[in-house]
């Protein structure tokens, strides 16, 4: 008799262990609606009780001690974003967990777009086109201090030397040559009303990969660049996915027609004039 209520126990045991198991499953997988957002950011986000989608961004790069106590990333160096969504309109709130070198670049733009939104509230004549620019790239920028990837590598194929990248050759970026910038940007400014203060993301909305971007460059240059790939500790930091979709004027992607193979172009043929002439 006593072996039979040992095998009934065992049997429930097992049921009650599945059915929390199965259900904390289909709670991680990621809805479909945000998984465009994970995408975008490099990173997995959470579901949240409110219906929020929340991701987790610690500060792994920063060492940081109280007395003789280290803390930890996750305890209280946690920047988060959480977004949500009704029908069109969407809005994102978090946290951000900054060096005091950080704070005041951050402010100042916040700031600066408070000022512009407050003056064209107060001033109905007044039209304000705020635009936010994917990653820049073109001929002639300054020399000396860095520059963006493609201005780095043609200097460095240009002059024989190794290209370094931190960062996996997989990070996705949306690369707008400064031109199409400017088209994109004069071409927004003519739709915004007058009494409104509009932000436009102003992007070629055409991802590409580091492994891409050197394959154009070994097609467009006669000195294929030697690549060094190495990570340190802030890389996790970087995000792997960044790309832009634009819903203010979707019509305005025809102004941004210069292909990345003939921006690459331009820009080796810019540093080649740059050597030539200062070495």
């Amino acid at each position: 008799m006593a072996k039979g209520p040992a095998v009934v126990l065992c049997v429930v045991a097992t049921t009650i262990v599945l059915i929390p198991f199965r259900a904390f499953t289909q709670q991680a997988q990621t809805p479909a609606e945000w998984k465009p957002l994970e995408a975008a950011l490099g990173r997995s986000g959470k579901v949240q009780p409110d219906g929020a989608f929340k991701f987790g961004m610690p500060r792994k790069d920063l060492k940081v001690t109280v007395g003789d106590v280290q803390i930890k990333p996750g305890f209280a160096l946690g920047a988060w974003a959480a977004f949500s969504s009704s029908g069109d309109d969407a809005m994102v709130m978090g946290d951000m967990v900054l060096t005091e070198d950080e704070v005041p670049p951050v402010i100042a733009k916040l700031q600066q777009e408070k000022i512009l939104s407050e003056y064209c509230r107060h001033n109905p004549n007044v039209a304000v086109l705020m635009a936010s620019y994917s990653t820049l790239y073109g001929p002639e920028q300054a020399s000396g201090k860095a520059q963006g990837l493609l201005t780095h590598i043609s200097r460095q194929v240009v002059r024989g030397l190794p290209v370094r990248i931190y960062v996996p050759l997989d990070t996705i970026r949306d690369y707008l040559e400064v031109d199409d910038a400017a088209r994109g940007m004069l071409a927004a400014s003519e739709s915004v009303s007058l009494g409104s203060a509009v932000t436009k993301i102003v992007a070629s909305e055409r991802p590409t990969t580091i492994s891409e971007i050197i394959a154009l460059f070994r097609k467009v240059s006669w000195r294929p660049p030697k690549i060094i790939t190495s990570m340190t500790r802030s890389s996790s930091l970087y995000a792997k996915r960044i790309q832009f979709k634009s819903w203010l004027r979707p019509d305005l992607r025809a102004v941004y027609r210069t292909s990345l193979v003939v921006g690459i172009s331009a820009v080796l043929d810019a540093e080649r004039m740059r050597y030539a002439h200062d070495g």
